[in-house]
């Protein structure tokens, strides 16, 4: 009996670590102000609900996208509900990318350089096509013609 105990212990533990990255659940639906349809999902990034700026919906946040019916003309219901899971699916997608490069950027190592020095001393301001200045912040100014560079195949 105690050995099942741990088993399902150990799987429960286990579990705890085998998030999908991205889950998103449609928490509702509604027509605004302005006659949009409203769809209301919620998503979790490893189990932990992302926040936004849209109010609370039954203690849950939740994320707005607005649609009307010229985004779902000559579709059937079947082809509105792929539309409208594609594009929950394309966030999703934009959240695991934000939180992978908020994972990784924690290990790029820039402590060498700290207190590194660069001098610049002039800039190019390109005036037009054919016309570029060479500047200085002493106010010097350089005026260079530009020549195309014919490509020849």
């Amino acid at each position: 009996m105690s050995r099942k105990i741990v088993l399902v212990l150990m799987a429960l533990m286990m579990a705890r670590f085998c998030y999908a990255d991205v889950t998103a659940e449609i928490i509702g639906k509604a027509i605004d102000d302005n006659g949009n349809i409203i769809i209301k999902t919620q998503y979790k990034v490893d189990g932990v609900e992302v926040k936004s700026r849209y109010p609370v919906e039954n203690g849950k946040y939740c994320w707005i996208t607005m649609y009307n019916v010229t985004h779902f003309a000559n579709m059937t219901e079947q082809e509105i509900s792929e539309k409208i899971n594609k594009d929950i699916s394309d966030f999703s997608k934009t959240l695991i990318r934000k939180k992978f490069i908020e994972v990784a950027n924690k290990t790029v190592n820039l402590q060498n350089i700290i207190g590194q020095t660069s001098i610049e001393t002039k800039a190019i301001i390109q005036i037009s096509p054919e016309l570029e200045w060479e500047v200085k912040t002493s106010g010097e100014k350089i005026e260079k013609v530009i020549t195309p560079v014919p490509i020849t195949q």
